[in-house]
């Protein structure tokens, strides 16, 4: 659900997509060829999301509230509810699972366009974001990749690591962000999966100072 120390980008996999070595867990196990689709940075605080209630039957709109624990995709994020009421909601240890970013129209982001651009900054100018309960099936996020562990004693080749990539699923469910890059042509929009938007870091830093300042 989250993205663990990337160590280098390793390159592309038979569908052009990017793909990185990351070490996992607190013993620094290696994953190869790990597709970008498959990560998702980890939620910062004031974070506009939406959050599945199994109780009401749909997402509800909210914000990361506060700075998440370092722990959070394991024990869950606390969320301050936003719509739907004039009554201001809290749930605490929302899984992750659960979560998804939201993306409000003229919000400031970052676009992840490859490996040799990089990160370009725009603004969302809409979201392709369903409410369908049916998209919810235990959770939004792609199906966690199996690529090959590396020990001491045995490194996954490329190959090898390309070979089980192409055993997993696709991943499910990642909205279409239309953005407008800063340096676009003519104003022109394009189309970008989620994973590859971040909302711009010194942006959910004023937002925070704007809920610190409110309260």
């Amino acid at each position: 659900c989250c993205i663990p120390k990337v160590i280098k980008t390793a390159g592309v996999d038979g569908t052009g997509k990017d793909c990185f070595n990351l070490t996992v867990g607190s013993a620094g196990q290696l994953r190869y060829m790990v597709p970008a689709d498959n990560l998702r940075v980890p939620l910062m605080a004031s974070e506009p999301v939406s959050v599945y209630s199994s109780k009401e039957g749909k997402w509800l709109q909210g914000v990361i509230d506060g700075t998440p624990h370092m722990a959070a995709t394991t024990m869950g994020y606390n969320i301050r509810v936003t719509g739907g009421s004039s009554e201001v909601k809290f749930i605490p240890n929302a899984p992750a699972a659960r979560i998804r970013r939201r993306f409000p129209e003229g919000t400031p982001i970052d676009v992840y366009i490859g490996v040799v651009e990089g990160w370009k900054k725009g603004k969302v100018s809409a979201t392709a974001e369903s409410t369908d309960v049916s998209l919810f099936d235990g959770a939004h996020n792609p199906n966690p990749v199996l690529s090959p562990k590396a020990t001491s004693n045995s490194l996954a080749t490329f190959d090898e690591a390309t070979e089980r990539i192409h055993e997993v699923s696709d991943p499910l469910h990642w909205l279409t962000i239309k953005a407008l890059l800063n340096d676009a042509e003519g104003g022109a929009t394009t189309e970008y999966p989620e994973y590859l938007v971040r909302m711009q870091p010194e942006w959910l830093q004023e937002q925070e100072k704007s809920t610190i300042q409110g309260v």
